[in-house]
């Protein structure tokens, strides 16, 4: 006959095992999230970019058309990677090389108005969100041009103690500080554990 502690100790374990399989299904639904949310982002990106790109090239094609051929080679590239990728995160050094083809297409589109250096040594083996990059980029160049319209991107990445660090900076005019401050408020209190170990700034 089973005594009554028997009963309580394996109703408590019944309980604890089903609240724990109860977040782990959370936690999986979370990630599923994250993921259908950078699909989404994508999509929004890849249409208005593809726009952008077609129209620069129209106008290479009138005066250089081998350049134009390379132009259209790079924007096949970019769309493969883009639509062979099912991984939601890949290798630094993966993203890089998406990255080059973006630029290679925007260096097409506003010629030399536009510079961008890299200062990463080294491919640091760390993993990043698919085509997490290319966003954070675009919106450099379509809003931080200085006053001449030049517009200037150092994408820069580097190790600390725990993490990989990316930068992406333009000669834009900023954020107003008020602005800062009101978006860094809404983060006080918030667990950052889950965070993925990459910056931009």
């Amino acid at each position: 006959m089973m005594l009554e502690t028997d009963k309580e100790f394996i109703e408590g374990l019944s309980v604890l095992f089903s609240t724990q399989l109860e977040l782990s299904q959370l936690e999986f639904q979370k990630k599923q999230l994250r993921k259908a949310e950078f699909k989404a982002l994508q999509a929004q990106i890849n249409p208005h970019f593809l726009y952008n790109a077609l129209n620069a090239i129209s106008c290479v094609c009138r005066e250089n058309p081998s350049r134009a051929r390379e132009l259209l080679l790079s924007l096949a590239v970019y769309f493969r990677e883009g639509l062979e990728n099912t991984s939601y995160v890949v290798s630094l050094g993966d993203e890089l090389k998406h990255l080059d083809h973006y630029l290679e297409l925007e260096q097409a589109r506003f010629e030399e108005d536009l510079q961008v250096s890299f200062d990463i040594r080294a491919d640091y083996g760390c993993l990043v969100p698919s085509s997490i990059l290319q966003p954070v980029v675009e919106n450099a160049i379509k809003y931080g041009s200085d006053s001449q319209g030049r517009r200037i991107i150092t994408i820069r990445a580097w190790k600390t103690e725990n993490a990989v660090k990316i930068e992406v900076s333009d000669q834009g005019y900023g954020f107003p500080e008020a602005a800062v401050s009101l978006w860094k408020s809404g983060f006080e209190g918030t667990n950052h554990s889950d965070w993925p170990m990459w910056t931009s700034a």
